[in-house]
């Protein structure tokens, strides 16, 4: 499937999930996913293991706190204040977080839980962290 798959899927289905769309040398999936958000001119929601952007990683640090919102540039910031690495431990690459800044993609951070992916989807309060502006 690709971009324009994807868009022809959506005027059929309200939804449409999918993973990796095409390869393109030094694509990552959260860039692709950034990418096609922007395509779609939509926002963009990102799943991974912990509940969103903490001051620190969650699954080392008891202490680190949820940052439940954030500007692009800041996340951005942080983003590339790591240095890239295959299965790096970030809620979003770089490649991403400077897709959402430069396009200015709203963007959500959720963990697993599918409740909460609804609470977002029915503009509900949500655990998770938003960037925007």
């Amino acid at each position: 499937m690709n971009m324009e798959e994807v868009k022809d899927n959506l005027n059929k289905n309200n939804i449409v999930v999918c993973g990796a769309l095409r390869y393109v040398p030094d694509s990552t999936s959260d860039g692709t996913a950034a990418n096609l958000a922007h395509f779609l001119d939509a926002e963009f929601i990102n799943m991974t293991n912990v509940d969103g952007l903490f001051t620190a990683n969650p699954l080392t640090h008891k202490n680190a706190k949820l940052i439940p919102s954030i500007n692009w540039k800041d996340f951005k910031k942080r983003a590339l204040a790591m240095k890239f690495h295959a299965g790096q431990h970030f809620v979003l690459d770089q490649a991403a977080s400077i897709l959402i800044r430069e396009h200015k993609i709203k963007t959500y951070i959720l963990g697993p839980k599918l409740d909460n992916l609804n609470n977002v989807l029915n503009n509900r309060k949500f655990r998770g962290t938003l960037i925007e502006g």
